[in-house]
C-alpha cells in the first residue's frame, strides 16, 4: 500500500495521463490535458463496454441465462459506456480545471466506474461488495500504473485505434447476421390455401377483467364485437401464473419444458416449437414482443422464427446497454417518475402492432404466421389518454407507492380498487390497439383467410386470498384467461363454448386449424370446440416453479370432473368447485366425503410431475 503523501502526488495524479507528454502535464498545458483526459476516458470507456459485453456473452451463450439487453448491446454498450465515461471525465474537469488533482480525481473515477460496471454486469455480488471491490482495484492500480506510466501511455496511444475499430467489428458482426436473418426471411412452399396464423397474446390479462366475460366495467366493447365472428372459450386456463412457462407451453406444449424455466432460465433447446413447425411447413415466421423481459431472444422463445423484434433500436436501448446506465433507468422509481413519456421493460403497443403488419405486408400472398405479445397490462399500467382515466381520474394520481401499499397485508381502503380500476383501463386500450391491428388485417383482405387467437398467458390477483400480482400462486383469478379464436371455415360464429380448455393444447389446435395433420408436437387439439362440437373436458394442468430457503418445488393444479385441486409444493392441497365457485371461495379439501377425489385428483398431479423429470 502506497503512502497517503505518494498518493496524493504520485499515485492518482500522473497514473492515466494516457497520450501526450510522458510526465505530469502542468497547469499551463491544460490544453493538451484536455485532449489527453478526453482521450483516456474514450479509450476507457470503450474497454470497460467490451469487456461488459464480453461479460453477457458468457451469461447468455455459455451460463445459459436471460440477459436484460437485445444483441444491439454487444456493440451499443462501447459507446454508451464511452459517452458516461466522456461526461464523468468532464465533471471531474469542472472541479479541477488543470493540475495533478485533477488527474488524480479522473482516474480515481472512471477506474473505479469501470470495475463496478463490469462486476455489477457479472452480476453475482450485492452492489455494495461491487463498489468497495471497484474502489479498492481503483486505488491499487492507479498505484501500479503510475509507477509503469510512460509504457502504459504508449500502449493506450497505440492501441486506441484497434480498441474503436474491434467495437466496430462487433457492430458489424451483430448488424450483419441480423441481416442476413433477415435475408432468409423467405419460406418454403406451403400447401394451397394454408391459412395465415396470427397469434396475440395480451399480457398478464385475467379473463375475470373482460366485459366480454361478465366484468362490470367496459373493458373490452370492441374485442366483444370481433368475438361475434368467432368463438369464445368462455372457460380457458393458461398453463402457469407468469409469463416464460406459459409462453414455452403455447409455443411448444410441451410440460418438460416449461418445468426447467425460471425468472432468469430461458427455454431450453431440444423440444420442437409451433414456430419450427409451421416454417416447415411453408409458414413465414415472425415475432414481435413488447415483454422485455421474459419474451426477448434470450428468453429462448425466438426458437424457429426466421424474423424477431424484441429490443427496438433507439436512445433509450441505446443507454441502457450500459450497465449503470440500465440500473438507473430500470429503477422502478424512475419509471414511475417518467410514466407513460418513456417505457422501459416494455415496447409499447403502436410499435409492435407497426412492427408486424409491416413484416406482414412483405410477405403478403404467402402464409405466414405472426406471434404477438402486447405487455400494457402488466403494472403499472401506464397507457396514453383518454385510457388512463377511463375508468375514473383518481387512478391517473396512482404512486409508486400507492402500489407498494397495495401489496402490502392493510392497504388504505379503496387503493386495490383504484388499482384494478387503472388496470381495466390499461385493458381497454389493448382492446383498441388489438382491434385497429385487426381493422387494418380486414383493409388488406387478409382477415378472411386468418386463423386469430387473442388470449393471456395468466392474470392477476388484487387482494384475492390475500394476495396481490401473479407468479405465486395458482388461484382461478390468475390462471383464467380470456381466449377468442376466429377461424375461416367454422359455420357457427359467435359461438360461446362451455367447455373447459387448456392453453396447453394451444399448439395441437394452432397446427390443426392450419390442417396440418403430422406433426411433433403433443397436446390435444380443441379445434372442433371451436367449430361448435362438444366433448367431455380433459384434465387441464397449471405448474409454478415455487423456489423457497426451506423447499423448492413445484406448485400445481388439475381442474377435472368439475372439482379443481390446488397442491403447494409442501404437498398441502385445496380443493374447489369448478363449476359453482369461480373465485374459490370455499376449500372443499377438509369436507367429508372429498377425500377420495383428492387422492385422485392427486394422483394426476403425480402422474405430470414424473413426465416433466
Amino acid at each position: 500500500m502506497i503512502p497517503p503523501a505518494e498518493f496524493h502526488s504520485g499515485g492518482f495524479a500522473g497514473s492515466w495521463a494516457l497520450a501526450g507528454d510522458m510526465s505530469l502535464p502542468a497547469a499551463g498545458h491544460s490544453e493538451t490535458q484536455g485532449g489527453s483526459l478526453l482521450r483516456f476516458a474514450l479509450w476507457a470507456g470503450l474497454l470497460t463496454g467490451l469487456t461488459e459485453a464480453a461479460v453477457l456473452f458468457l451469461r447468455r451463450f455459455l451460463r445459459h441465462r436471460i440477459v436484460p439487453v437485445g444483441d444491439d448491446a454487444f456493440w451499443m454498450a462501447p459507446l454508451a459506456e464511452a459517452l458516461i465515461f466522456i461526461v464523468v471525465a468532464g465533471l471531474v474537469a469542472l472541479f479541477h480545471r488543470a493540475g495533478p488533482r485533477r488527474w488524480r480525481w479522473e482516474s480515481f473515477a472512471l477506474i473505479g466506474l469501470s470495475g463496478f460496471s463490469v462486476l455489477t454486469a457479472w452480476g453475482r455480488l450485492h452492489w455494495i461488495a461491487s463498489l468497495v471491490l471497484a474502489l479498492g482495484a481503483a486505488f491499487q492500480v492507479s498505484a501500479v500504473l503510475y509507477r509503469h506510466l510512460t509504457g502504459f501511455q504508449e500502449l493506450v496511444r497505440r492501441t486506441l485505434i484497434p480498441v474503436a475499430v474491434l467495437v466496430l467489428l462487433v457492430a458489424g458482426v451483430v448488424r450483419g447476421s441480423r441481416w442476413w436473418s433477415d435475408r432468409g426471411d423467405r419460406p418454403g412452399s406451403a400447401p394451397a390455401g394454408a391459412p395465415n396464423v396470427l397469434l396475440i397474446i395480451l399480457d398478464t390479462v385475467r379473463g375475470f377483467n373482460l366485459d366480454l366475460y361478465g366484468h362490470q366495467r367496459a373493458t373490452t366493447p370492441e374485442l366483444t364485437q370481433w368475438a361475434g365472428l368467432g368463438t369464445v372459450m368462455e372457460r380457458a386456463l393458461a398453463p402457469s401464473s407468469w409469463t416464460l412457462p406459459s409462453h414455452v407451453m403455447m409455443l411448444t406444449g410441451d410440460w418438460r419444458m416449461a418445468a426447467r424455466v425460471a425468472a432468469r432460465v430461458p427455454m431450453a433447446a431440444g423440444a420442437p416449437t409451433l414456430a419450427e413447425v409451421l416454417s416447415t411447413n411453408g409458414y413465414a415466421t415472425g415475432g414481435f414482443v413488447g415483454n422485455l423481459v421474459y419474451t426477448t431472444r434470450s428468453s429462448g422463445l425466438s426458437r424457429g422464427f426466421q424474423h424477431y423484434e424484441d429490443y427496438p433500436l433507439n436512445l433509450v436501448e441505446f443507454l441502457r446497454s450500459a450497465t449503470l446506465a440500465r440500473l438507473a433507468l430500470d429503477a422502478t422509481g424512475w419509471k414511475w417518475a417518467v410514466r407513460n413519456r418513456l417505457w422501459f421493460s416494455w415496447k409499447p403497443a403502436p410499435l409492435v402492432r407497426n412492427g408486424a403488419l409491416a413484416w406482414i405486408e412483405r410477405h403478403r400472398g404467402h402464409p405466414w404466421f405472426a406471434f404477438l405479445n402486447f405487455m400494457e397490462a402488466h403494472d403499472p399500467w401506464f397507457v396514453p389518454a383518454p385510457f388512463d382515466t377511463t375508468f375514473g381520474s383518481d387512478i391517473r394520481r396512482l404512486t409508486l407507492a400507492d402500489l407498494r401499499a397495495a401489496q402490502g397485508a392493510n392497504p388504505a381502503p379503496g387503493l386495490r380498487d383504484r388499482e384494478e380500476r387503472a388496470y381495466d383501463g390499461a385493458i381497454r386500450y389493448l382492446d383498441h390497439e388489438v382491434a385497429g391491428l385487426l381493422a387494418s388485417l380486414r383493409r388488406r383482405a387478409l382477415l378472411d383467410n386468418t386463423v386469430v387467437i387473442i388470449t393471456s398467458d395468466h392474470g392477476e390477483q388484487f387482494g384475492d386470498h390475500g394476495v396481490v400480482g401473479h407468479g405465486t400462486t395458482l388461484y382461478r383469478s390468475v390462471v383464467q384467461v380470456p381466449l377468442i379464436v376466429l377461424a375461416p371455415g367454422c359455420s357457427d360464429p359467435g359461438l360461446r363454448q362451455p367447455v373447459p380448455v387448456s392453453l396447453a393444447d394451444l399448439p395441437a389446435t394452432i397446427l390443426a386449424l392450419a390442417h396440418i395433420a403430422a406433426h411433433p408436437l403433443p397436446g390435444r387439439s380443441f379445434d372442433d370446440l371451436v367449430c361448435g362440437s362438444s366433448r367431455p373436458p380433459g384434465a387441464l394442468f397449471s405448474l409454478l416453479l415455487v423456489p423457497g430457503k426451506e423447499r423448492e418445488g413445484f406448485m400445481m393444479s388439475v381442474a377435472a370432473d368439475s372439482l379443481r385441486y390446488i397442491r403447494n409444493q409442501h404437498g398441502n392441497g385445496e380443493l374447489y368447485d369448478f363449476e359453482r365457485d369461480p373465485w374459490e371461495t370455499r376449500d372443499l379439501a377438509g369436507s367429508p366425503g372429498h377425500a377420495g377425489q383428492v387422492a385422485r385428483l392427486s394422483r394426476m398431479i403425480d402422474s405430470l410431475q414424473a413426465s416433466t423429470q
